[in-house]
């Protein structure tokens, strides 16, 4: 065991790579290591914490598979950020007169601190003692926006996050926060979103649903749940969005 890593709160139980992936990892969620910069080389990890060469290419090499960093040939090794955020519109698209696709623009509709639903806390896994808020109500922020073209809406969305790891949003002026969310939580927030699961349904539009996507009451919607979680796989956002079936279109090439 290295003296560096025995001064660290890893888990001296697990083999040596292991609590290096556990360090590293760490530094990519703290923002230590960006996608910005390269990582430090292999060579220059194995002096820093007085291992081999060999352990700290393992460690690598299991967040390279996990999609936590990527090679990139003559460059380095970097953080890989995730870039899902406008997966949305493999879903809905846009297009101009000639068929241009044209990208849609967020506007922030309202941003509410309130209590959480049984749903919220078990989406987002919510638990009083690790938020030590023990007896108190469970609070969560909850986002609504509208991704539009020019005037026209192409999805409305309901989002709903943790207030403990979120409040700096409630102070955040609704035009900072641009059209794509993840980046302003890793920057503004420290959460980085690495991974999302995703589901389709189809319903008819209520009535609120209905006035953001200036659509009439009952219309056909397509409604995408997306639950996102971070680099340690624990749930962060819960989002639902919604569109006009109309302007829905799925394509899959089957061989």
């Amino acid at each position: 065991m290295t003296i560096l890593l025995q001064k660290t709160s890893l888990d001296v139980r697990l083999p040596l790579y292991q609590q290096l992936r556990d360090l590293f990892t760490q530094k990519i969620q703290l923002g230590v290591w960006s996608d910005s910069h390269a990582i430090p080389s292999e060579l220059e990890l194995a002096q820093e914490y007085e291992v081999s060469p060999g352990t700290v290419r393992k460690a690598i090499e299991s967040l390279v598979s996990d999609g936590l960093l990527t090679r990139k040939q003559g460059s380095g090794t970097f953080v890989r950020r995730a870039s899902f955020g406008n997966a949305l519109f493999r879903f809905f698209r846009h297009t101009d007169e000639i068929g241009n696709v044209l990208e849609p623009h967020s506007k922030i509709h309202s941003i509410d601190l309130d209590e959480a639903s049984p749903t919220e806390i078990q989406k987002l896994k919510l638990r009083s003692d690790s938020e030590g808020l023990a007896n108190q109500p469970l609070k969560v922020i909850r986002l609504k926006r509208v991704r539009q073209v020019s005037a026209e809406p192409l999805v409305y969305e309901e989002i709903s996050v943790c207030a403990k790891r979120f409040e700096r949003l409630l102070t955040t002026a609704p035009t900072v926060f641009g059209d794509l969310l993840y980046p302003l939580y890793d920057t503004l927030c420290r959460v980085r979103v690495q991974s999302a699961n995703e589901t389709v349904s189809f319903a008819l539009a209520s009535p609120s649903v209905s006035k953001y996507l200036h659509a009439k009451k009952d219309s056909p919607i397509a409604v995408i749940e997306r639950l996102a979680f971070d680099i340690n796989a624990h749930p962060v956002e819960w989002r639902i969005s919604y569109g006009l079936a109309s302007k829905f279109n799925y394509s899959v090439e089957l061989k």
